[in-house]
């Protein structure tokens, strides 16, 4: 907060402070503002019998035995009462429970995992709240589902990266953490379960969780950290697999089965082992260390690491890209500070060179950062009143993120709180067309009040689910 503070007196502009504030608050909390897929956890929870649950099927929404939450389900095909299966409870930023689950099928199968993903935790929620969840869906999943009590693994994306890791650090019965996406500032816990990090190269956060993983070495507990070909989203199941084997790994106590995972989990890494990057090589090592912690292998992989920290080459290379990465908040502060100084043509020619390589994984994270930021500027433009502020913002946006349905939709927000109706109702039509399809999301806006008597916006929302 004192770098808050600092940053904020240096601004002159009193709109830039507010919103700065703000930005920073957002990133703090949570980055993922950018819907992958509109919820469907609005829906009704549904109460089903006890011995009527079926394996191979994805239940959207059931409400807990205490009556306070509503879940997503999925109960892989070797699951019993019987037998205490392992569980994965997935925190989504937008409380969208089964768009996780529906992901991870195939992982769940092939280890023997049931699936689980709140539909009440989402961004906004103060971390009392979330942790009140997680304790919810930890009890539903040992009565419920008689899942294996030695083996409970919380894992988040984005605003539910925070969520699943404040939760682990004061629920003692947690296995293991999976944060994605976001992490907090170096020095937040004291103690947390064995925890994994995925960071996407393109993300823009991608600093944030390696910055987490490194200050987790203070602490006595295990963690890792894999890096991914991927911008702020949930991890593709390819990547997501390590999670699996790393929450097998902590939780399992029998040696040929611990064996048999280390060496699935070597054929994961072989490629990463041979790469001609020799950071590459190095973060692997140091991967694979973490999830050969106690096994007799482990010195071996330590010494290679060793050998590897020896090579000039390493440091020139760890040195460059030190450099990246504070070239690349040079560039975010400058970001903040051009909101309100620079003009559209300035941007549109930032974009531009930004989005010449779309193989340049640093430029990548700042497109993201762009329009992150232009998010934040023009939604709390908006809820402050500042519609100039907002206009500009959300046309920063619009540059940077063309094909992100949150924009046109703020962009109606914005017509309509300036009474345009015909233009609300086109940049309704354009965000619906991007993907947006939440009925509720536009029936309870209420920037949108003015609009409910017109025969376009009834046909608009009739079209929606």
């Amino acid at each position: 907060m004192n770098n808050i503070k600092s940053l904020t007196r240096s601004l002159n502009n009193k709109w830039l402070k507010l919103f700065f504030v703000s930005l920073i608050l957002s990133l703090s909390q949570c980055s993922g503002y950018k819907k992958e897929k509109d919820s469907t956890a609005s829906d009704k929870p549904s109460i089903v019998p006890e011995d009527s649950f079926r394996v191979n099927a994805v239940y959207s929404s059931l409400l807990s035995r205490q009556g306070q939450q509503a879940y997503a389900l999925y109960l892989p095909s070797r699951w019993t009462k019987s037998i205490h299966l392992p569980v994965f409870i997935f925190f989504d930023p937008h409380g969208d429970g089964s768009f996780a689950i529906s992901k991870y099928l195939n992982l769940a199968e092939k280890f023997g995992v049931i699936l689980m993903g709140s539909n009440g935790s989402k961004n906004g929620l103060n971390f009392d709240h979330t942790n009140a969840i997680a304790n919810e869906l930890i009890t539903e999943a040992i009565l419920r589902f008689q899942a294996d009590q030695q083996n409970i693994s919380l894992a988040g994306f984005s605003g539910g990266a925070k969520a699943a890791l404040a939760a682990a650090s004061v629920h003692p019965e947690i296995s293991s953490v999976i944060y994605c996406g976001a992490a907090f500032p170096p020095g937040s816990f004291q103690s947390l379960p064995p925890a994994l990090g995925f960071a996407g190269v393109k993300d823009m956060n991608y600093t944030e969780v390696l910055s987490f993983d490194e200050s987790l070495n203070s602490l006595s507990g295990r963690h890792a950290v894999q890096e991914w070909n991927g911008k702020h989203e949930w991890p593709d199941s390819t990547a997501f697999e390590l999670s699996f084997l790393w929450s097998q790994l902590i939780a399992n106590k029998d040696s040929s089965q611990r064996r048999n995972l280390l060496q699935l989990y070597l054929l994961v890494k072989a490629k990463d082992l041979k790469s001609p990057d020799i950071l590459v090589r190095e973060k692997t090592l140091k991967q694979i260390i973490n999830f050969y912690k106690n096994d007799s292998l482990q010195q071996h992989y330590e010494k290679q690491l060793n050998t590897l920290q020896q090579k000039p080459e390493l440091k020139e290379r760890e040195k460059k890209e030190k450099l990246i990465f504070t070239e690349e908040n040079k560039y975010k502060q400058m970001y903040i500070d051009a909101f309100a100084s620079a003009p559209i043509t300035w941007w549109e020619n930032e974009v531009k060179r930004l989005s010449f390589s779309s193989e340049n994984a640093s430029q990548q994270r700042l497109l993201a950062y762009i329009s992150l930021a232009a998010y934040s500027f023009s939604n709390n433009g908006l809820k402050q009143g500042d519609l100039i502020a907002a206009e500009k913002a959300l046309e920063i946006y619009r540059i940077a993120d063309p094909k992100n349905s949150e924009q046109p939709f703020l962009q109606a927000c914005l017509f309509a709180k300036r009474n345009e109706p015909e233009k609300a109702i086109n940049a309704l039509n354009k965000a619906i067309s991007l993907g947006l399809n939440n009925r509720s999301k536009i029936e309870t806006e209420s920037a949108f009040a003015s609009l409910q008597s017109r025969s376009d916006f009834q046909e608009l929302l009739n079209r929606l689910k």
